[in-house]
């Protein structure tokens, strides 16, 4: 049996997806730090890249220009994006003008068939438990609007799950109070949300990718079966790799 072995181990390897994640660069604000960590993957491994948000600074959408050329000089394959509370909406339509060959998520859903796989990614900017002062201000109706999002999220995953996808939830606000030890604890309703949390445990999506929390010293935990991982690359300083085998569930984690 043991001369079998390699080749037993070649196919499971074959049968893991591996999906490269990141987030908050606040290009340029972080951009050594990304180039570092993009230089340490193996891209050949690579079967998916997720962008979780706040790729730019405070609506520099014009830095998507150097983000795009950025990862192109390492990775060509697909690339999953969602916005950040700093990829404003006002320039959302700019910032896909500058990647029109990323796959786009607001609030949506695509299947990907990925080795034989099919793989629905669900994508938003996710909600808070509290908005903070200045959305309060700015944003008529904002908690309406996080409820609504909440509620969207979770028709699509179960959507997906009804149909037998394996299925991949991108948000960027923490959709759950567990990955922000680290942040101080009086800000914690202003970074993720319990109602979300409540969400994911009810619908049950395969994985969640999250960011936001820079300072998280805990950035991946099982949530009542659900892996959870914070991918803001200020936590991780790195790019996180989760490898998932669809029928099975998930592989480790890695970060370079």
């Amino acid at each position: 049996m043991d001369k079998y072995y390699p080749v037993i181990y070649l196919l499971r390897c074959w049968k893991l997806i591996r999906i490269a994640a990141v987030a908050d660069v606040h290009y340029p604000k972080y951009a050594s730090l990304f180039v570092k960590a993009l230089e340490r993957v193996d891209f050949s491994n690579i079967d998916v890249l997720i962008l979780a948000g706040d790729m730019v600074y405070r609506g520099k959408v014009h830095y998507f220009k150097n983000i795009v050329e950025t990862i192109r000089k390492y990775w060509k394959g697909k690339v999953i994006s969602i916005f950040g509370n700093e990829e404003y909406d006002e320039v959302k339509e700019e910032a896909k003008n500058y990647a029109p060959d990323f796959i786009w998520l607001d609030d949506e859903s695509r299947v990907l068939e990925i080795k034989g796989y099919k793989i629905c990614f669900i994508g938003s900017r996710g909600s808070l438990e509290r908005p903070t002062t200045w959305q309060s201000r700015n944003i008529p109706n904002i908690m309406n609007i996080y409820k609504m999002r909440e509620e969207k999220i979770a028709e699509l995953v179960s959507r997906a799950k009804n149909n037998g996808l394996f299925t991949v939830l991108v948000l960027h606000y923490a959709p759950t109070y567990l990955t922000l030890l680290g942040e101080k604890k009086e800000i914690w309703p202003y970074l993720a949300s319990k109602r979300m949390e409540r969400k994911i445990i009810k619908v049950k999506p395969d994985l969640v990718i999250h960011a936001h929390a820079h300072n998280s010293r805990k950035t991946h935990v099982i949530l009542e079966g659900v892996p959870i991982y914070n991918v803001s690359i200020p936590a991780t300083n790195s790019i996180s790799i989760i490898e998932i085998e669809p029928k099975k569930g998930l592989g480790p984690l890695f970060q370079f």
